[in-house]
């Protein structure tokens, strides 16, 4: 028999109760109704699976697997020549899928620059200096 773990208990309780991460659902913004909700499943784990957490301790494990999922996803977004070879798939990141369209992965900007871009000018700027400085110590 399969065994079911916190982390999937959270997380299917989560996916129930779209006020904790859809952004559209009108009690998003409401804290007593969030708060309610980390009581009931802080109150489910105690009662039915005899585990001790508190609904602050429940929403920050949430918050946790949330994090995950957020970056897990975003390796996945690395364009195909970036040289990264995912190891293994996070065990929880199928079950997380229900995310995806509330997860918004912004690109970094510095200054009106795209930083990826700003990454290669620096890249090129510093290896043309250092070609320079090799130049005139050949000379």
């Amino acid at each position: 028999m399969e065994t079911t773990t916190v982390d999937e208990v959270i997380i299917n309780f989560v996916r129930d109760n779209t006020c904790l991460y859809d952004k559209k659902d009108v009690n998003f913004k409401n804290i007593n109704k969030k708060k309610d909700l980390w009581q009931v499943i802080s109150g489910q784990l105690r009662n039915l699976y005899d585990i001790d957490m508190t609904a602050d301790t429940v929403e920050k494990r949430w918050l946790s697997l949330r994090d995950m999922f957020s970056r897990e996803a975003r390796k996945k977004l690395l364009p195909s020549g970036s040289g990264y070879q995912p190891k293994k798939e996070w065990e929880l990141y199928k079950m997380m899928l229900f995310l995806s369209p509330h997860i918004a992965h912004r690109r970094l900007v510095l200054h009106g620059c795209d930083y990826i871009i700003t990454f290669y000018l620096l890249f090129f700027i510093v290896k043309l200096f250092l070609e320079q400085k090799r130049h005139y110590h050949a000379d």
